[in-house]
């Protein structure tokens, strides 16, 4: 299992786990680039057929202004080099309407979202309350960016211990040409008659004359080894 993550010392963090399975057959590289006061994770992830972009986002709700605009630019550049985008997170963005209607106006950082999405042609899947605490009115914090329609089968989940934020399940389906396995063999040949021939030469009275056994045991087993890889070859196919 591959877990990259980003984490600012003493606050939240993000962090993505990779099954093997996955890594079987794609590699896994992060991007370059942060947010400033969001922490935000984005991987570039690839094989012989197919290149997307998988990101894990946490905006504060306290983040700056300046910050949002650098996150959101972020992510406007990602469809432009990827077939597809993937983005996970919780965004702190409670009021934006996800039936969106153009002629709605929001606050500073929600309209910023909402023109990222329209400029860019991602969606936005999550449509029900994703945090719930007491107190305060059920909200969709948490969010679901993509570029396409492979996410299926999206489930909304008890939450994890005390958290108070749902668990988002979903299937991501993508097309690719499977990895190509290359066996590699090691064929060794041993000349017994050279071995043999050697083997007989040597002086095994002085080569075992310690008064040990077990010492004498060790000199052997060690002549015995040096000698059949000094006569033995190998090659290697595949």
């Amino acid at each position: 299992m591959d877990i990259p993550f980003f984490d600012r010392i003493g606050l939240e963090g993000v962090c993505a786990y990779i099954s093997d399975l996955v890594l079987e057959n794609f590699t896994d590289m992060p991007l370059a680039g942060n947010a400033g006061g969001i922490d935000s994770l984005f991987l570039k992830v690839t094989n012989s057929s197919i290149t997307f972009a998988l990101g894990c986002v946490y905006r504060p709700s306290t983040s700056l202004f300046d910050d949002d605009i650098t996150l959101f630019n972020q992510i406007s550049n990602i469809p432009n080099s990827y077939d597809k985008v993937y983005i996970f997170g919780d965004l702190n963005l409670p009021n934006v309407d996800w039936a969106i209607s153009g002629s709605r106006s929001y606050s500073s950082s929600s309209q910023l979202l909402v023109d990222l999405l329209i400029n860019s042609h991602l969606d936005q899947l999550i449509t029900q309350p994703t945090r719930f605490r007491s107190n305060q009115k059920p909200a969709v914090l948490d969010l679901v960016i993509t570029s396409d329609s492979s996410i299926s089968n999206l489930e909304y989940l008890n939450p994890i211990g005390k958290s108070d934020h749902l668990v988002l399940m979903m299937d991501l389906q993508v097309c690719y040409t499977r990895r190509k396995r290359t066996i590699t063999l090691e064929r060794k040949m041993i000349d017994f008659q050279a071995l043999n021939k050697h083997l007989g030469k040597l002086d095994w009275n002085c080569l075992l004359s310690d008064l040990s056994i077990s010492n004498n045991w060790d000199c052997f087993k060690a002549t015995l080894s040096d000698t059949v890889t000094q006569y033995t070859t190998s090659s290697t196919f595949k």
